[in-house]
């Protein structure tokens, strides 16, 4: 499986979970350890695919690692290891991701303030939101915001 993430043979985890699943399906393991080691392999995405899940669906009050993995029943460092494994980042830098997506969504899309998108997306503070945001947009929110706007124009 991880031959094909980094071969990029498939663009999503979920993608990858079903050609995972259909492989091992429709075809017979010859040993017992082959097939034990599918099986946690398959385990090991489906925890993945449910703390991801988890993540898009708390994006206002984040959740930590801790919580994540007490929640799936697997330690923190379980599934640290399977985010660094499969996803090749830490749970801690994902959930930043998805939640300055859904926040880059709310700044294109919408004309609300600032303040009101950085605390939607779990940001305590507007600084640190607009600091994460120029980082990975390299630009501004507002920045951003305004040049969406006259291109409607």
């Amino acid at each position: 499986m991880k031959e094909l993430i980094e071969q990029g043979k498939t663009t999503s985890l979920r993608g990858l979970y079903y050609m995972l699943k259909h492989t091992i399906d429709g075809t017979k393991e010859e040993t017992f350890e082959e097939q034990s080691e599918s099986d946690s392999m398959i385990e090991d995405v489906e925890v993945l695919l449910e703390a991801l899940e988890m993540m898009e669906s708390n994006v206002e009050e984040p959740l930590s690692p801790a919580e994540i993995a007490a929640y799936l029943k697997v330690s923190r460092r379980q599934l640290e290891r399977q985010f660094r494994d499969f996803l090749k980042t830490s749970p801690a830098r994902k959930y930043l991701e998805i939640r300055l997506a859904r926040a880059r969504l709310s700044v294109l899309r919408t004309n609300r303030r600032i303040d009101d998108i950085a605390a939607s997306c779990g940001f305590a503070s507007t600084a640190h939101f607009i600091a994460r945001y120029r980082v990975v947009y390299a630009q501004s929110p507002q920045a951003e915001s305004m040049a969406m706007q006259s291109a409607e124009n």
